[in-house]
């Protein structure tokens, strides 16, 4: 289980972000994305994926490419005798497999959550982990 978070602060040599607070987001969904805007920012989701595709604030994309779920990581010396193990269950092939989206915006329109239902888990093995991923988009 894990828990982890992406804070964009504002720079020195950037305009603040006072105006985000004062225009409500919108949003749209389509097949295979989620977006989500206001004035300054704009939230791209990739609903195949459950991740963020792109974070844009003031013109400026804060990713240079979609996120994604990893948990093969390269095996060290001492794990020679569990690599096997770990390879034979899928960690090094692993699948992303999105079950639902769901956009849920409180009655202020200041906050939009973006909620994936998701597993993963190699092709034709059983799933290694099943999650929920929500990622809330606010003013600040």
């Amino acid at each position: 289980m894990g828990f982890d978070q992406l804070i964009i602060k504002r720079e020195q040599n950037r305009p603040s972000l006072a105006k985000t607070r004062q225009s409500k987001w919108k949003y749209r969904e389509t097949d295979h994305h989620v977006v989500i805007w206001n004035d300054m920012c704009r939230y791209c989701f990739d609903k195949r994926k459950g991740t963020p595709e792109s974070i844009v604030v003031d013109q400026v994309n804060y990713l240079c490419r979609s996120m994604e779920y990893n948990i093969w990581r390269a095996p060290l010396d001492n794990d020679r005798k569990v690599v096997s193990e770990w390879k034979n269950a899928g960690y090094d092939r692993m699948a992303v497999r999105v079950y639902e989206t769901k956009i849920v915006q409180d009655d202020s329109q200041e906050k939009i959550k973006v909620v994936f239902d998701l597993s993963i888990g190699a092709v034709f093995l059983q799933n290694i982990l099943r999650l929920r991923a929500e990622y809330c988009v606010e003013p600040d």
